[in-house]
């Protein structure tokens, strides 16, 4: 009868971690290791079959990333990291050196800007092996050695947050504020464990059973620390190291977990805006939102053609959180705000059960132009010197229903159905037989016989790649427009915000056949998450960047109640009063350690810049002037 070990902690670890510890833990965050924890909701999600997979592979609804997600050590990107990444056969089994046991890795210099770093950081170093989990190894004599598991764990690595602990390495021995992690290995399943703790000690006696000797607290009860937001505190209760695992606030930004119908809705309100006649002008204002000029009428005074007299004009931006987390996401996936032809049906609702929208419609009259979702007015932002936000091939086109049978082949859409008892004087217009879906096509000209709407400029199918840099620019803003004024931008931010928007491919599959299962070679996300490349950010220039917007200046209210004025203030050097820069922010991008200028490249320098632009919306709603609201 074949004997199990069992696992007896010295100093009890808290083996109920906060769930994001299970979540993170997993292999769409990029780990493999398990962090014990309870194990997140199975999917129940429907299947929609094609290559998006179900549920176009955002499963947010099953759980995976709705969890309180945690900051972790991650790449900056570019070639100034390396990861490690095992090494393993042609069958995809583990390659193993033969001196150490262990096995062998290979260094890739050039990562992806907020992948994580896993807790193999530095074999043959210092840390050599500390990811390999401790187990009891059964001998073939019956006896039992300590050992470690020659498989990594590659754990994600929680981080402390440097501005409310400062540096904790003098702790725990390990840089960038790394939380120390107790790895254990189960053989029986071949399968990881982590937990945060500072591991002491490790035996194992000869009945197989393995301890740990495990120091749970940061600060053990009574002991005091120094840190740089209170200064020297006595912890009466102790603060153990898992509560330095900070989660991820999202705030406002939650709304990204809103179903696509709803996002899409979002979306096309701001364009609808922007292509309105009543819209002249579309700039940026201080804080890089979309800023619109719009035309102001009396409808109690008439033109001589009997129409509402213009009285001026006003200016409001584009600053609901959900339309700008919408321009965000359409920006990030595609690089330009152009709807195609193929995309502009009517929002459908029913994705999750239901009839389908296109069964609804009625046929015989044909859906309104107006039922038509919008696409943005290339030639007006082209006029306004926002062209790279439209920068696509555009063509006049006619749009049109086709419908489709189970073969996707092309077929009729209507039939006549003559009346059982008056054939020759009356009937009606039926579905075919044989339709199974219907979507919008388009053509140059109009094809006989088809009820076209148009024409339309712009482009009739997805096209598009990644964003460039300019393009990022107007992304940081988005972005920054839909966050908590209050709040922070960190990296975590960002990467968890693409996850869930599925902008990075980390949960699901590559290929799905017709029933919505992966094919054979589908390659899981899970396993190979695809992260957002920021590598187009290099150079971000505070200065340069908000000095070209409105001149580098911004009215707002200055001065103390009740005798406020109206004042021109250069956003650069902007303060709040007391010396305290509406910038303060250095390090913002850099996760939040030490850095003594702007984080310029990669997701450093993005997440620096969505944070700029979130600081200037705070500035200018804090004193904001009531009419320019």
């Amino acid at each position: 009868m074949r004997k199990f070990t069992s696992i007896v902690l010295t100093l009890f670890l808290l083996c109920f971690i906060v769930p994001a510890m299970a979540i993170a833990g997993k292999g769409f965050m990029g780990g493999k290791g398990k962090v014990v924890a309870d194990e997140p909701p199975e999917d129940t999600g429907g299947s929609t079959g094609g290559d998006e997979g179900p549920l176009n592979d955002k499963k947010s609804d099953a759980g995976k990333l709705y969890g309180d997600l945690f900051k972790i050590l991650r790449q900056s990107g570019g070639g100034g990291d390396f990861k490690l990444v095992p090494i393993v056969d042609s069958n995809g089994a583990p390659v193993v050196d033969e001196t150490t046991g262990f096995q062998e890795f290979i260094s890739v210099e050039t990562t992806i800007g907020g992948e994580p770093v896993l807790t193999v950081i530095d074999p043959g170093g210092e840390n050599n092996y500390a990811d390999y989990g401790w187990y009891a190894k059964l001998n073939a004599d019956e006896t039992y050695e300590l050992d470690q598991s020659p498989y990594p764990a590659l754990c994600v690595q929680p981080v402390a947050n440097y501005e409310r602990w400062g540096d904790i390495s003098e702790k725990t021995g390990l840089t960038k504020n790394r939380l120390p992690l107790v790895i254990t290995y189960d053989p029986t399943w071949g399968r990881s464990e982590c937990e945060v703790g500072q591991l002491q000690e490790v035996t194992v006696d000869s009945a197989g059973v393995l301890t740990l000797t495990v120091n749970p607290w940061f600060i053990e009860p009574g002991g005091s620390w120094t840190d740089g937001i209170n200064g020297t505190v006595t912890y009466a209760n102790g603060v153990p190291w898992t509560d330095l695992i900070e989660e991820v606030h999202f705030g406002r930004l939650n709304l990204s977990r809103a179903p696509e119908a709803v996002l899409q809705a979002a979306f096309d309100e701001a364009i609808s805006t922007i292509n309105s006649p009543d819209t002249v002008g579309v700039e940026l204002d201080a804080a890089g939102r979309l800023l619109l000029t719009k035309n102001v009428y009396d409808e109690l005074l008439v033109d001589g053609n009997g129409e509402p007299q213009l009285i001026g004009t006003i200016q409001k931006a584009i600053d609901s959180p959900l339309e700008n987390v919408a321009l965000y996401l359409k920006l990030m996936k595609d690089g330009h705000l152009v709807t195609p032809a193929t995309e502009r049906m009517p929002i459908d609702r029913s994705l999750h059960g239901g009839i389908p929208l296109w069964k609804l419609l009625e046929l015989e009259d044909g859906p309104a132009d107006a039922s038509l979702r919008p696409t943005i007015d290339i030639k007006k932002m082209e006029a306004l010197g926002l062209g790279s936000l439209v920068d696509v091939s555009a063509t006049d086109y006619y749009a049109y229903y086709q419908c489709t049978d189970a073969n996707g082949g092309a077929v009729e859409c209507l039939c006549w159905n003559p009346d059982p008892v008056q054939p020759e004087l009356d009937g009606e217009w039926v579905m075919c037989e044989g339709v199974v879906d219907r979507q919008l096509a388009a053509a140059a000209a109009c094809p006989e016989d088809e009820t076209c709407f148009g024409p339309f400029y712009g482009i009739t199918v997805p096209t598009g790649g990644a964003p460039d840099a300019g393009d990022l620019s107007y992304a940081a803003s988005f972005l920054a427009a839909g966050a908590d004024k209050t709040g922070d931008i960190s990296v975590d931010m960002v990467v968890y915000l693409n996850s869930i928007l599925g902008i990075n491919k980390v949960v699901g599959y590559s290929k799905y056949d017709e029933h919505g299962e992966p094919t054979g070679d589908a390659v899981s996300y899970e396993d190979n998450p695809v992260y957002f490349d920021f590598d187009a950010v290099v150079g971000y220039d505070r200065a340069a960047t908000f000095g070209a917007r409105g001149g580098g200046y911004v009215t707002v209210l200055q001065g103390q109640s009740p005798t406020w004025t109206e004042t021109d203030v250069e956003i650069i050097k902007a303060e709040y009063g007391l010396g305290i820069s509406v910038f303060n922010n250095i390090g913002k991008g850099s996760g939040g350690f030490p850095n003594q200028q702007p984080a310029a490249d990669n997701i450093l320098g993005f997440c620096q810049e969505a944070d700029d632009d979130l600081s200037v919306i705070e500035f200018v709603h804090t004193y904001q002037i009531p009419g320019l609201r």
